[in-house]
């Protein structure tokens, strides 16, 4: 939320992309203020433009200029405009204005990070959804807004939407309790696309919080093949699952490097798992590792070997290792970092 005196010193270009524009009563305009439009119009400048730069009503630009015999151009006031491709739930929560929309996703998804550039798309797409339905066209939201006109006929098909447009969408509605939050399973195309959500505690207290973590997650199938492989059944693993967790926490905090942590959009990490192949025990020992990955649902398997570099390859018997590297996951972050109480930068092995 802005101070008085922040929304006094914002630019006038910036009133065109704020819901608190619509909600302010406008100032009683004059002749002098209606001549200054219709020079501007002549000039090229749309209705939609000139409100936005004059912190004035659409309609009361339009009259004006109206009244004063100014022939309004095809294509530069409003029409009836394709219908949006979105659903109407996702109309309704665009209406908040983008102010109450970072609000929402800030206090209930676990490690977003709200970017600068985020923050200005989910803006222009609120705005967008505002222009459309006051029947301006593509071509001229697309100038009043400063985005590609590709980009504004994309959203209005329901497809390319803002990150946190797609993230207030998902948690919109969601009841949760003090304390919790929620945070996608999966992420995909640096965050873009986020799926299978779930509640997770902001700090652990006690063990039935674990459990309620580990029960919203599904196993993958390479789960129990890799099983199998142990002489596991299906229904022991699932009474395993607390324990598989566990391990998985506990070669987090051992063996195991963990790449990312605090990254744009999301806070992510992906397990990479590198034993010696000097122990042959190490090739069974890195596939229960995946297995309890794959208990969570996050997939995790065995890469090519990493070859000796560094001192290692001029030692007296370099050896490869054996490398197990799991999907990257906002779980994984959560273990890290609420799981063992670390933060991004501390080291977990000596």
């Amino acid at each position: 939320m802005t101070s008085k005196s922040e929304e006094e010193n914002r630019p006038a270009s910036d009133w065109g992309h704020s819901e608190d524009t619509r909600k302010r009563p406008y100032k009683q305009h004059r002749l002098e203020d209606a001549s200054r439009w219709v020079a501007s119009y002549h000039k090229g400048n749309s209705i939609v433009q000139i409100a936005a730069n004059e912190r004035a009503n659409y309609e009361t630009v339009a009259q004006w200029l109206h009244r004063l015999g100014v022939e309004i151009k095809l294509g530069r006031r409003p029409v009836q405009q394709l219908p949006l491709g979105i659903p109407r739930r996702l109309v309704s929560l665009v209406g908040m204005g983008h102010s109450k929309i970072l609000r929402l996703v800030r206090e209930q998804v676990w490690g977003l990070d709200t970017t600068p550039k985020g923050i200005e798309q989910l803006r222009n797409y609120c705005e967008f959804v505002h222009l459309h339905r006051k029947g301006v066209g593509v071509k001229e939201v697309a100038k009043t807004l400063g985005v590609h006109r590709s980009t504004i006929l994309m959203w209005r098909q329901g497809i390319n939407q803002p990150y946190l447009v797609k993230v207030a969408s998902s948690v919109y509605q969601r009841s949760l309790s003090p304390g919790w939050k929620l945070l996608p399973l999966r992420i995909s195309s640096g965050g873009n696309e986020q799926k299978d959500w779930i509640r997770v505690p902001t700090s652990i207290h006690g063990y039935n919080q674990v459990l309620t973590v580990i029960h919203q997650t599904r196993p993958l199938e390479s789960t129990y093949e890799r099983a199998a492989e142990y002489e596991i059944s299906e229904q022991r693993i699932q009474r395993m699952r607390p324990e598989l967790f566990s391990y998985l926490l506990g070669m987090m905090l051992g063996d195991s490097g963990k790449l990312g942590g605090q990254q744009q959009r999301f806070n992510s990490m992906n397990i990479d798992l590198q034993l010696t192949r000097k122990k042959p025990t190490n090739q069974a020992l890195g596939e229960f590792v995946c297995m309890c990955a794959n208990n969570l649902g996050i997939a995790m398997d065995q890469k090519k070997d990493k070859q000796p570099t560094g001192v290692q390859k001029f030692g007296k018997a370099p050896t490869p290792a054996y490398r197990w590297s799991s999907e990257r996951s906002p779980l994984l972050a959560w273990m890290f970092s609420v799981g063992l109480g670390l933060r991004w930068d501390e080291q977990t092995r000596i």
